[in-house]
């Protein structure tokens, strides 16, 4: 059984996070929860961090974001939703799919 992922909009920062389907109980991304817990934000979440913002912004910008979206984030992005990495997933189909359409039109 193929595990389905979905994304969110964190409820504290508003930034977009992935999670899985049954995951509901889910409203944070993992930054905004570690901070919740007042943990400590290991590179990997910073890095979390500015990926979520550039998405945002990806999103606010909607058919712009072909001429603003650097192609080392686009490529990024690609590695980060390669359907690959999430078993197969139609939605990590999708998302990798618009990502390559973006590619080519640059």
């Amino acid at each position: 059984m193929s595990e389905r992922w979905t994304i969110e909009i964190c409820a504290d920062c508003g930034l977009p996070y992935c999670r899985k389907e049954d995951e509901t109980y889910k409203s944070r991304c993992m930054p905004c929860y570690k901070t919740t817990r007042s943990w400590d934000l290991n590179q990997s979440d910073k890095a979390l961090q500015a990926t979520q913002v550039a998405l945002k912004k990806a999103i606010l910008r909607k058919n712009k974001v072909q001429a603003k979206l650097p192609k080392r984030l686009l490529r990024e992005l690609m590695v980060l939703c390669h359907p690959d990495k999430h078993k197969g997933s139609q939605r990590a189909t999708e998302v990798f799919q618009k990502l390559v359409d973006l590619k080519d039109k640059k």
